[in-house]
């Protein structure tokens, strides 16, 4: 049986108003929720009593969709079987104080109340904390789900084609124009309204969700620089989630997760960014790969003309264009789009005419002007008896690892005549392990690949393989490739994205999932015993990676950036 919360509770007490024994872990639990759902609500009833009915949620994710929001004191309509309890957060006061010393709320009003009911995701247990589901599911496609465990490698060659479909119909069914500006003249004026500048100046990073992944990956980064460039840092998410990485958030004061994802309704988004933006002192939004803040961008640029407006975009997907064609939709209220490839930078300039906000900066940490000119050490040499092969990422549709084993199968074959070693580590979780893992049982392969989990050292698996495999469907441009040329590894990679901006053309393959088995295979057994071939492979992608070295890094681009509006907040 549940055990009910104090029904008041002033944000500042540190123990129940109405009970005088110590709180019991799950209370603890139950207030700290309370507490993230009054820091979303707040600035949006900065006047009122916040009643908050807490509900129990059979699952470690919240449920933004089933929050309600209505004026007056909670009744006993609200109450069911969830119920957990009430908490209330007053403004300071004698009435309010005399209601938390009775336990009680003062008479209705429904001007000067709130009640806010949530449902409250139960506390995370250790196996929640592991990445996901390790099969995928087919529901009602049990044809598909067959053919993926009895011939992974035709499935996946089926599920190219319908992308490439997808990927010529796009145009036909999403929109790539962009939203037209509003009128900078409107009959009338909105009602102005000022900033709390007695607050630092504070930038608004949306991720998408706090995970692993490459585009999260910047967006941590992002928080970071931010912070060192001097601003406050307030992060929300798109998605309701247990937000695995959430700890690797800077442990500082001005860095701050609001729970939004979680408890704010989607139909609330504007009235809560409206609201933070005036009580936060916002001077600038960073959305990475983060619906909600594009949703809202219109009213906000409304509301808000010298709120600048940056986002940064990795992959175009063949579906439907995927965040960089929402982002060339919304392009007339971004100020600055930031891109990790030129392959992004001739998109937005082929399908929305934008070039002069595009920014490149690339993810890799900056040069010392003054070290000398990076010169990677590949390992590989023609003619040794052994090889080491690494395949790094999420298990995912996208990174197509079935094909990894068949590449190792094949090429296990022809080491076996020649005498070689073969060994191969493969790096990751996600919904196609299992198949994975059947496809190593049934090929006999257990002795040649190692499966790793997602957290492994990767640097040092890195440094002690000879070549990189990436076979994916499509890239924005790999990170994993970035590392593996550090650390002396050759990658081998689809020629998607903007990937052959940093592999050379001799080590790409053709992305079919056929054809990318066989080059692939092809490729590692001439590196293995052409001296020539190898040489110009080594020379070709130190080339790409010095070239890449040129460019600004991500870190250059927006530290600047976020100095340059920190400079302009300070003369206003």
């Amino acid at each position: 049986m549940a055990t009910a919360v104090p029904s008041a509770l002033k944000p500042s007490r540190t123990k129940p108003a109405a009970q005088d024994r110590p709180l019991s872990p799950q209370e603890r639990y139950f207030l700290q929720q309370a507490e993230a759902i009054h820091r979303v609500y707040a600035p949006v009833y900065p006047d009122r009593r916040i009643h908050i009915i807490l509900k129990a949620l059979d699952r470690p994710q919240g449920d933004p969709d089933s929050i309600v929001v209505q004026p007056g004191t909670p009744d006993l309509s609200m109450i069911d079987a969830s119920y957990l309890g009430t908490v209330q957060f007053g403004n300071d006061g004698a009435d309010d104080d005399a209601a938390a010393r009775a336990g009680t709320g003062t008479a209705p009003d429904a001007e000067r109340d709130v009640t806010i009911v949530a449902g409250i995701p139960r506390q995370v247990r250790p196996g929640d904390m592991d990445s996901g589901k390790t099969a995928p599911d087919f529901r009602h496609r049990a044809v598909l789900g067959s053919l993926l465990w009895r011939a992974p490698v035709l499935f996946e060659q089926g599920k190219y084609h319908y992308e490439m479909r997808q990927k010529a119909q796009c145009a036909q069914k999403h929109s790539f124009s962009p939203i037209p500006r509003a009128t900078s003249r409107p009959l009338g004026r909105l009602e102005t309204k000022t900033r709390d500048t007695g607050k630092p100046p504070a930038i608004l990073i949306g991720f998408h969700w706090l995970e692993m992944g490459g585009a999260e990956k910047l967006a941590f980064d992002c928080v970071k620089w931010a912070r060192a460039a001097g601003f406050r840092v307030l992060v929300v998410a798109e998605r309701a989630d247990i937000h695995r990485h959430a700890s690797k958030l800077p442990q500082d004061a001005d860095v701050e997760f609001i729970r939004a994802d979680a408890y704010l309704h989607p139909g609330n988004w504007f009235a809560f960014l409206e609201q933070l933006v005036l009580s936060e002192n916002i001077r600038a939004i960073h959305i990475h790969h983060n619906v909600r803040l594009y949703d809202n961008l219109l009213r906000l640029k409304a509301a808000f003309p010298d709120l600048v407006m940056i986002d940064s975009t990795h992959i175009v997907e063949y579906e439907n264009g995927g965040f960089p064609r929402t982002s060339g939709v919304w392009t007339n209220y971004i100020d600055h789009h930031h891109v990790i490839s030129r392959d992004l930078v001739s998109f937005y300039l082929d399908r929305f005419g934008v070039s002069e906000k595009v920014l490149l900066g690339r993810m890799l940490d900056p040069v010392d002007p003054a070290a000398p000119e990076p010169t990677p050490a590949f390992r590989l040499s023609a003619g040794q008896k052994s090889c080491r092969i690494a395949f790094v990422g999420r298990m995912v549709h996208q990174k197509r690892a079935p094909l990894v084993v068949e590449i190792a199968r094949r090429l296990q074959i022809w080491a076996r005549a020649q005498g070689i070693g073969l060994q191969v580590d493969m790096v990751g979780t996600g919904a196609y392990l299992d198949v994975v893992r059947h496809m190593i049982r049934k090929a006999n392969l257990s002795g040649t690949i190692t499966l790793h989990p997602a957290d492994a050292d990767v640097p040092a698996l890195l440094g002690q393989a000879d070549i990189l495999v990436l076979p994916s469907s499509n890239e924005g441009l790999a990170l994993v490739c970035y590392e593996a040329i550090a650390n002396g590894a050759l990658p081998i990679s689809t020629d998607v994205g903007g990937q052959d901006e940093l592999v050379p053309e001799s080590l790409l393959v053709a992305p079919p999932p056929l054809a990318c088995v066989k080059d692939t295979v092809a490729l590692i057994r001439r590196l293995m015993t052409e001296p020539a071939f190898l040489a110009d492979c080594k020379t070709g992608t130190a080339a790409g990676y010095r070239a890449l070295r040129a460019d600004p890094t991500a870190q250059e681009v927006l530290t600047a950036l976020y100095s340059d509006i920190l400079r302009k907040a300070d003369a206003t």
